[in-house]
């Protein structure tokens, strides 16, 4: 029998914390196969095991000053059918696994479990999402880039869970996710992709890329993608080349039973290729839109009483 704690409320679950290092457990659709002993065996738990997945307060999607704040509880499947969540944060979801680990799956899960091969990290890190972290007394917000440290490594203390997520809603005018898998879904990424982007007045005003099943973490780079705000078009066409330089120093994949680190880096590249490839053609399309239509008035304007 496993030791184990299934809280009544949110505060029952933070005090019992509070005494007692428990090993916390969401929908358990990650972990459960992680502690699996074999047919008819009981999970390996080194500690005893608080279950959250069931507690009513954390789940929850909210919209709050241009973000999404989304229940630490909520399982995907709900996320995917909610009318908060962005289209194309639902073909993110779309993608993950299958209807019935949806129905458990959480993004709390996903964090906790710091895998760089899952799927919904490489979203949140490109929207540069930030974590509400939650102890019986304190409460405080840590970007992803700095709650993940390492593989299945986070900043998460033993009397903390994670609360909500919070996710800036992105206006983007180009968007890409791409999962490379043995199958569409219900797979382990072999290399995963998010690219968004908003052109505003042929310049980019935000930018956000992130690559999965690539490194020991997820690649995000958000120094180099503040210091691209703001190019125009041409400028971010002349960076083009250096910009795929600087990211393929970062990407340093494994062999392993899904894939080669070969294939993986390849591929990874053209995605990042093609995703600059896009915004560029959007940018440019846009600005002979401008131009003919700058054009076409002067031309009216000269020529027709």
């Amino acid at each position: 029998m496993i030791d184990h704690l299934i809280p009544k409320t949110l505060h029952e679950a933070l005090s019992a914390m509070e005494r007692v290092h428990f090993i916390k457990v969401a929908g358990g659709t990650d972990l459960m196969v992680q502690r699996r002993m074999g047919p008819m065996v009981e999970p390996r738990f080194e500690s005893p095991v608080i279950f959250l997945y069931h507690l009513k307060e954390l789940n929850y999607v909210k919209e709050e000053d241009h973000q999404l704040i989304i229940g630490s509880m909520t399982p995907m499947e709900d996320l995917l059918h909610h009318p908060s969540i962005p289209n194309h944060f639902k073909k993110v979801l779309n993608d993950i696994a299958s209807p019935g680990i949806r129905q458990m799956a959480t993004l709390a899960g996903n964090l906790a479990n710091a895998s760089p091969a899952a799927d919904t990290l490489v979203y949140l890190y490109a929207s540069r999402a930030e974590i509400l972290l939650a102890s019986l007394h304190h409460e405080r917000i840590v970007p992803i880039r700095d709650f993940i440290t390492g593989v299945k490594k986070t900043v998460l203390k033993d009397n903390e869970l994670i609360k909500e997520i919070h996710v800036p809603l992105c206006p983007c005018t180009t968007f890409t996710w791409t999962k490379v898998g043995g199958r569409k879904s219900d797979a382990i990424s072999k290399v995963s992709f998010v690219g968004m982007a908003e052109m505003s007045d042929h310049h980019l005003k935000k930018i956000g890329i992130a690559l999965g099943a690539v490194a020991p973490m997820v690649i995000s780079d958000h120094a180099m993608e503040d210091d691209l705000q703001g190019l125009s078009i041409k400028e971010l066409s002349m960076r083009k080349d250096a910009i795929i330089k600087h990211y393929a120093s970062q990407i340093n994949p494994i062999d392993d039973q899904r894939s080669n680190k070969t294939y993986r880096r390849k591929v990874a590249i053209n995605l990042l290729t093609q995703f600059l490839d896009e915004l560029l053609l959007k940018g440019m399309t846009s600005w002979t839109h401008t131009l003919w239509n700058i054009l076409n008035a002067s031309y009216a304007k000269k020529h027709i009483p």
